[in-house]
């Protein structure tokens, strides 16, 4: 029987291409590398631009992929210089998810004083740099592909009222659903548009999940 939708099954193998990197075939992961501090920069730097640091190193290349899981900056051109020098110095497909310092407004001029609108803008920088923050299937070709679904998301306050988590978040207690470390309410938006906030985030993980 013809196809009555040929188009409809070339548009879904497109899709299914553009969520692949079957090149990759190691992931590495870091997170917290805090380059506000200029040491921590130019430690970056030795290590990404092949200093003497890197001799007895297994640093990712251009068949892997490197995870930052958050907090490089809350500074937008900090955080352009360091996305830029993982990329140019590792070769390697780069991955980033915001943390809570990414999330803080302060100094950010054009923001409005709202994380929403600055994770929208660090995703603008990310893409503009090659910098991928929406799902992906690795290695597809090899023996054990696996995807990666970088996500916004809040942790939960309730996790501090678990006796076997007392000792790791006391202060999460105090607040609902929300965690005080994440969202560092004197530096990022207020709390009353919280509501508005969490829907924001919800609907944002949902439609790049929809969109793989």
């Amino acid at each position: 029987m013809k196809d009555e939708h040929p188009q409809e099954e070339v548009v879904k193998e497109e899709d299914r291409s553009a969520s692949c990197m079957a090149h990759v075939r190691r992931v590495f992961a870091i997170s917290d590398l805090h380059t506000d501090d200029a040491n921590n920069f130019q430690w970056l730097k030795d290590i990404c631009y092949g200093g003497t640091l890197v001799e007895d190193m297994d640093l990712p290349g251009e068949e892997d992929a490197l995870i930052v899981a958050g907090d490089i900056s809350h500074d937008m051109t900090r955080l352009r210089e360091t996305l830029q020098v993982l990329k140019e110095g590792l070769k390697c497909e780069v991955f980033f998810v915001s943390g809570n310092h990414e999330a803080w407004t302060v100094r950010e001029p054009g923001l409005d004083g709202c994380s929403i609108a600055k994770l929208e803008a660090i995703d603008q920088l990310c893409h503009e740099l090659g910098i991928v923050t929406n799902a992906k299937l690795l290695g597809s070709t090899h023996d054990f592909p696996v995807w990666v679904l970088p996500m916004n998301s809040w942790y939960d306050g309730s996790l501090g009222k678990c006796s076997y988590t007392t000792g790791l978040s006391r202060s999460q207690s105090r607040f609902f659903f929300i965690d005080e470390c994440l969202l560092h309410f004197g530096i990022c938006s207020s709390v009353t548009w919280l509501r508005k906030t969490l829907r924001r985030l919800s609907e944002l993980a949902l439609g790049r999940f929809c969109t793989m």
